[in-house]
């Protein structure tokens, strides 16, 4: 069943799209929510025909689809037909399918997620009547191409009642690149807030902010789905390029660093005064909007903070912030 609040009932859908309408009123962003008919399921993930015979080919991507919530609550005739259709591109390429499935269920940490949110995005695709994207995605096997047709954007998502309800939506951006994403396409920056208290919550909910909020909202993010154990570890970042003959340049952000003692930096938004550019994020892998592996802070301090042009110009040491201390280095910051 599709996936929006932990129920079934259609009280609760109306409530919370009546929720959702009036939170992008008040934030200026206004959008028509669907209304989506509720089918009653008629297997359960366990009874499903297709889930069956998916798992006779491949039992890992079997047991991972059934923790997808919209299968875990059981499988309605579209959903049942949809499953139908991912099986039959399964069976035109098994290996290239294998390929690409067997790599969306390494993102996130297995022991600590509730589901592989990559795969759902893949089995949207098939909810959503859009197997020449699913096919595409299998082709190509790129993390990009999957999450912009299914995910999309803020402004632009398949199902905007998909990214309503906060817990729902913290449980889905589930690892770094997904953070990423998510902080990239999915909030807009707007310097009303630059000197407010948000709670990861409400900037969730208002999709908008500055780059410290958007920062603390995808640590939020990854210590709920356990990075900040087994020796993965999650923070914010604030970077100050300023010098005499510039203007304060900051750089905020999120590095995430694994149990090998590689960095990561995420989100990256660059902010002058009266002025706020998103940072464009490309490098050549499958998760093109974030950067790494670097060995240390200084390596991703020279490899991501300073833009080429300014290289010869700006000096800055990496300030690694909790986010109270990032809330007070910005209402101390000079405008």
């Amino acid at each position: 069943m599709y996936e929006l609040y932990f129920t079934r009932r259609e009280f609760g859908k109306m409530l919370a799209v009546g929720c959702a309408s009036f939170l992008m009123g008040c934030s200026g962003v206004h959008r028509e929510i669907p209304v989506i008919p509720i089918q009653p399921p008629i297997y359960s993930a366990k009874s499903s025909p297709s889930l069956e015979r998916i798992r006779q080919k491949n039992t890992g991507l079997a047991d991972e689809l059934e923790l997808i919530p919209e299968i875990k609550d059981g499988i309605s005739a579209q959903e049942e037909s949809a499953l139908e259709k991912m099986l039959k591109l399964y069976q035109a390429d098994e290996l290239r399918f294998d390929l690409a499935i067997n790599d969306i269920l390494k993102i996130g940490l297995p022991k600590y997620r509730k589901y592989c949110s990559p795969l759902q995005a893949f089995t949207w695709l098939f909810f959503d009547n859009k197997e020449t994207q699913a096919a595409r995605f299998i082709k190509y096997n790129k993390l990009n191409i999957l999450l912009e047709q299914s995910w999309g954007s803020w402004l632009n998502t398949p199902r905007p009642d998909r990214w309503i309800d906060f817990e729902t939506s913290v449980n889905r951006i589930n690892s770094p690149e997904l953070a990423n994403y998510f902080s990239l396409y999915f909030l807009t920056h707007d310097n009303i807030f630059l000197h407010s208290k948000f709670s990861v919550e409400k900037t969730f909910k208002l999709k908008t902010g500055v780059g410290w909020q958007f920062s603390n909202l995808m640590v939020y993010c990854l210590e709920h789905n356990g990075y900040n154990q087994d020796g993965y570890s999650i923070s914010n970042m604030v970077v100050d390029f300023s010098d005499y003959l510039h203007p304060r340049f900051y750089l905020v952000g999120a590095v995430f660093k694994n149990p090998n003692g590689e960095w990561y930096f995420l989100g990256g938004h660059y902010s002058v005064p009266d002025t706020v550019k998103r940072m464009q994020l490309a490098d050549k892998q499958k998760t093109p909007w974030y950067l790494g592996p670097f060995s240390d802070e200084i390596e991703l301090q020279n490899m991501v903070f300073v833009l080429p042009e300014h290289r010869k110009n700006f000096t800055g040491k990496p300030m690694l912030l909790d986010s109270m201390k990032l809330y007070k280095f910005y209402n101390d910051m000079p405008l």
